[in-house]
C-alpha cells in the first residue's frame, strides 16, 4: 500500500446499481411499466436498439452478484418505483418489496452496508399519465414511496439518497426532449426541477416522520464550471451555467432559496406561480450529508448566436479532470459550510474486451486512481469526505446508449449473463478493504 494514500479510519466505500439500468426484467412478479419501458421500445430512442428489458438481470443474479463485492464497504441499490408500486400510488407490490428486503439482507450478510436509491430516473408510466413532475402531486406521490420503502427497509437502510441527479435527468426530459417525456420546454423545465426538489423535500420529511435510522442526505451531479477566457461575457456565461448545473439544486436545499441569477435570468420563463409558501422551508429540510457525483468538469463561453442555448452559453466538458474534482469539492465546503460529503458516484466508460477469461482495464485503473487521489488532496483539505462509491457494479443499460457504454468493475456477456471480475474490480476490492490505494504498479495497474 501507498502509506501516502491511506483514508480515514471509517472511511466508507462501495459500488452501485439500480432498478433500471441493472435488474431487468421490470414487469416481473406483479412489477409495473416504468416511463423507460415503452421509450425503451421505439425505435431509434437508444441506438443500438436495447431495451430496459435486456440489462444484465441484477433481479435474478443479486444473490451471486453480491458475492462477488463481499465486504467491500456498502452497496449502493437503486429502488425501482414501479415495481414496489406498479400505479405509483395505492397498492404495494409485495413481492417488488420483499425482492428489495431480500437485497437488503445480502447486502448486510456480505459485510456490507445497504445505501438506498430511492430514485433514479424511473417512476411509473401510471404517473407519467398523470402528468409526472409537471404534476405538484407528484411530490406527495413520492413522499408517500418513500414512506412505504422505510416502513420495511428502514431498520436496516444505513443511508438514504432520495432523488437522483435532478438536473441530469430533468436537462435530457423535459429541457432537450430526448428521455421521456421528451419535451423541450423551459418552463416545463424549471417546473419539473421544482416539484423535484419538493419531492425531495416532502420525502425527507417523511423518513424523519418514520424515525429513520439511516442518514438522509441529497444525491447531486456535481459539474464544477468555470469560464474559459477571463472575458467578462464568458465570466457571466460561466456563472448563469454554474447556477443551473450546481445551483439551482443546492442552493435551495442547503441556502434556502433560487439562484438570483437565474431568476433575473429566465424573466417570465421562471415559474414562480409554481412556488408557493413554504415550499422553500420544505425543500431545506435538513439533511445529514451531501451526495455528488462526479464525472467532469465545464468550460463555459457566451454563446455565438442569441439564443443558441436557453443560458445563451456553451461549455466544454472534460470527463478526465481529477483536479476538477479537488476543485470542486472545496468550493462545496467554501458555498455550503462543512456538511459532511459522500462521493456516491464516480466512474468511466471503456471499451472493455474479455480476452482469454479476463478484461485487462488498466485504464479505468488509472482513472479511478487518479480521482481518489484527488478526493484524498480534498480530505487533507479539510473536506470531511467520508465515502467514496465507484459505478457500477456491472456493465448495464445506459439509456440512449443502451449496452453499448461498459462502466461496470464486473463485465457482463450480454447474451449469456455471464460474470466476470474484471482488473478494476480486484483493484478497487484492495482499495476498499485495505482503506488505501496501491502504489502504482502492483495490483493490477499498468
Amino acid at each position: 500500500m501507498d502509506p501516502n494514500h491511506a483514508f480515514p479510519q471509517g472511511f466508507l466505500w462501495g459500488v452501485g446499481t439500480n432498478g433500471v439500468q441493472n435488474e431487468g426484467a421490470p414487469l416481473a412478479d406483479g412489477g409495473g411499466p416504468s416511463i423507460w419501458h415503452a421509450w425503451s421500445r421505439t425505435p431509434g430512442n437508444v441506438t443500438t436498439g436495447e431495451t430496459v428489458e435486456d440489462g444484465p438481470d441484477f433481479y435474478r443474479h443479486y444473490r451471486d452478484d453480491l458475492r462477488l463485492i463481499r465486504g467491500l464497504g456498502s452497496h449502493n441499490f437503486g429502488v425501482s418505483w414501479a415495481r414496489v408500486l406498479p400505479e405509483g400510488t395505492g397498492t404495494i407490490n409485495h413481492a417488488g418489496l420483499d425482492f428489495y428486503d431480500r437485497l437488503v439482507d445480502e447486502t448486510l450478510a456480505g459485510g456490507m452496508s445497504p445505501i438506498c436509491g430511492m430514485y433514479t430516473w424511473d417512476h411509473p408510466q401510471a404517473l407519467q399519465d398523470r402528468g409526472g413532475w409537471l404534476n405538484r402531486d407528484m411530490a406527495h406521490w413520492y413522499a408517500d414511496y418513500a414512506a412505504v420503502l422505510h416502513d420495511r427497509l428502514g431498520d436496516r437502510v444505513t443511508h438514504w439518497l432520495p432523488m437522483c441527479e435532478i438536473v441530469s435527468f430533468t436537462q435530457y426530459a423535459y429541457f432537450l426532449g430526448y428521455y421521456p417525456p421528451m419535451l423541450a420546454d423551459v418552463s416545463q423545465g424549471l417546473i419539473a426541477i421544482h416539484h423535484q426538489l419538493l419531492g425531495q423535500g416532502q420525502a425527507v420529511q417523511a423518513l424523519r416522520a418514520g424515525d429513520a435510522q439511516g442518514q438522509i442526505g441529497n444525491w447531486h451531479l456535481l459539474i464544477p464550471t468555470a469560464p474559459k477566457s477571463p472575458k467578462e461575457r464568458d465570466v457571466a456565461a460561466a456563472a448563469r451555467l454554474d447556477a443551473f448545473y450546481n445551483g439551482i439544486v443546492l442552493d435551495p436545499q442547503l441556502l434556502g432559496h433560487y439562484p438570483e441569477v437565474l431568476i433575473d435570468w429566465y424573466g417570465e420563463a421562471w415559474p414562480h406561480t409554481s412556488i408557493r409558501d413554504g415550499d422553500l422551508e420544505t425543500i431545506s429540510a435538513p439533511i445529514d450529508f451531501i451526495g455528488v457525483d462526479y464525472y467532469g468538469s465545464s468550460r463555459a463561453v457566451q454563446a455565438a448566436k442569441p439564443g443558441e442555448h436557453a443560458l445563451s452559453a456553451t461549455d466544454t466538458f472534460n470527463e478526465n479532470d481529477p483536479d476538477g474534482l479537488h476543485t470542486a469539492l472545496i468550493a462545496l465546503r467554501d458555498t455550503y459550510g462543512k456538511i459532511p460529503v459522500y462521493l456516491v458516484e464516480i466512474g468511466a466508460a471503456r471499451a472493455d474486451r474479455l480476452t482469454g477469461g479476463e478484461v485487462h482495464d488498466h485504464d479505468r485503473i488509472g482513472y479511478l486512481r487518479d480521482h481518489l487521489i484527488a478526493a484524498h488532496r480534498a480530505i487533507q483539505d479539510g473536506i470531511d469526505l467520508r465515502g467514496a462509491f465507484v459505478w457500477g457494479l456491472l456493465d448495464g443499460w445506459e439509456f440512449h446508449d443502451g449496452l453499448s457504454l461498459r462502466y461496470g468493475l464486473v463485465h457482463v456477456d450480454h447474451q449469456t449473463k455471464r460474470r466476470t471480475v474484471k482488473a478494476s474490480g480486484h483493484w478497487f476490492h484492495t482499495v476498499a478493504t485495505t482503506n488505501a490505494l496501491p502504489s502504482p504498479g502492483r495490483h493490477n495497474m499498468p
